[in-house]
């Protein structure tokens, strides 16, 4: 028979006579006595299945195989179980090294990711970290540590992917748990603070810079063709361009692990193809690719046009190609379908909503009849547009009526460059409409 003995801050242990006479005991640490009891009654059932050489039943069989190592090997100890095989526990640096390396079905991209979570992993816990030593609560110190130096949307996708590397040793069994599995808020949220809304004046101005034919036809694909650079840039092919048709077959790579979405068909838009026919005239006999330079690796496209536009005495804008792709989606959604759009742009209408549509200078002169409001940013009309007050916008009456009950303070900026009322007042309910919560 075994017992429970249970000290007064609360650390309890198991008490028994072994088959051979000696008396032992199996510290239990802090545990409820309902736990402690439940170890007790799985000792006696193994003491009393040794001593009559019978199997453990399969319930018990299947206690020892889920206990963890710890706790397994103080029931080795005291001699009522073998001891188990130890598994060399896998270094951090060794496995996900391994794992990488096994991706063979990764882009190069994906792959170069890979390498930059690792470089971060190892910088935090040390190259040499048994992976089963990390906890949920190290994962977490790991993510309030990146927060400390880099951008939200970074730390969420690199704990996607450190979720994603500790997944893959658990399920070879190599560690117990994912100390990233239960991590919330790991999926990319929407900044569009950083969402600008390239115009075609800035964007004559940059294509006046760019310094040959094949950066003409990099930029325009992206601001007139919508496409992604560099990834369809670079996999665009001159049998993919059906001039009568006046379609192009775009190759994704980013989606093409979809069903179906391994392509898709954009028109050549009248903006596009005077660039699109300039490359074509200038390309070699039997050329296959449409941008044919800037294949190797480390080519970094997206410095190169920093630099264009800056030559063509432009500030470069942030998210410097995706904003390019976000001002075309922009444009087209305005003349055609947004299902239409999304065909041709390849991605979602959630995508495009959360991600690439925007509220352009257009839209707030049209809302608020001013075609002579000043120039500026148009994505940023409500915090960026206040150069004129309301004094400068001719007045259509001498007075704006006054109605009980309603006060005019705290009306937003966009109300400011509204033109004052006419025939019809104001009214509370407008007000509300016009909220930009």
């Amino acid at each position: 028979m075994a017992s429970v003995s249970s000290s007064k801050d609360g650390y309890r242990r198991i008490l028994f006579v072994g088959l051979d006479g000696e008396r032992r005991s199996i510290h239990l640490g802090k545990v409820t006595k309902k736990s402690a009891d439940g170890v007790k009654c799985r000792v006696e059932h193994i003491l009393e299945c040794r001593a009559l050489h019978r199997s453990l039943d399969p319930e018990t069989a299947s206690w020892l195989e889920g206990l963890d190592t710890a706790t397994y090997r103080k029931l080795a100890n005291v001699h009522l179980v073998p001891p188990r095989k130890e598994v060399e526990q896998p270094k951090l640096r060794e496995f996900v090294d391994c794992y990488i390396e096994s991706r063979s079905d990764a882009k190069e991209p994906t792959r170069r990711h890979f390498r930059q979570v690792s470089g971060e992993l190892q910088k935090h816990f040390g190259e040499s970290r048994e992976m089963n030593s990390i906890s949920s609560e190290d994962a977490e110190d790991f993510r309030k540590t990146l927060r400390k130096r880099l951008g939200e949307n970074t730390v969420r996708k690199m704990c996607q992917r450190s979720k994603q590397f500790f997944e893959s040793a658990m399920k070879k069994g190599l560690i117990p748990s994912n100390p990233f599995g239960e991590m919330k808020s790991l999926n990319l949220v929407a900044n569009r603070e950083r969402l600008y809304f390239v115009t075609e004046e800035m964007a004559t101005k940059v294509l006046d810079a760019c310094p040959n034919a094949e950066w003409r036809l990099i930029f325009a694909l992206s601001r007139y063709g919508g496409l992604r650079c560099p990834s369809e840039h670079l996999q665009l092919r001159w049998q993919d361009v059906n001039w009568e048709a006046s379609m192009i077959r775009v190759r994704s790579p980013k989606t093409e692990h979809h069903d179906g979405k391994d392509s898709r068909f954009v028109p050549i838009f009248k903006e596009l193809r005077p660039y699109l026919e300039d490359a074509f005239e200038l390309a070699p006999d039997g050329a296959e690719f449409v941008i044919p330079s800037y294949r190797g690796a480390g080519k970094n496209l997206g410095t190169q046009l920093k630099r264009i536009v800056e030559r063509a005495g432009l500030q470069p804008w942030p998210k410097i190609f995706h904003n390019l792709r976000a001002s075309r989606q922009t444009e087209l959604c305005k003349i055609h379908p947004t299902h239409v759009v999304c065909e041709w742009i390849g991605n979602s209408q959630l995508i495009a909503a959360k991600h690439y549509l925007q509220v352009t200078e257009d839209d707030v002169r049209k809302a608020v009849g001013a075609d002579q409001l000043p120039t500026q940013n148009p994505t940023r009309p409500t915090a960026e547009m206040g150069g004129k007050s309301r004094k400068s916008i001719p007045a259509r009456n001498d007075k704006t009526p006054e109605f009980p009950g309603f006060s005019v303070k705290g009306i937003d900026l966009l109300a400011e460059l509204a033109p004052p009322v006419g025939l019809e007042p104001t009214t509370r309910r407008l007000t509300v409409a016009c909220s930009t919560n």
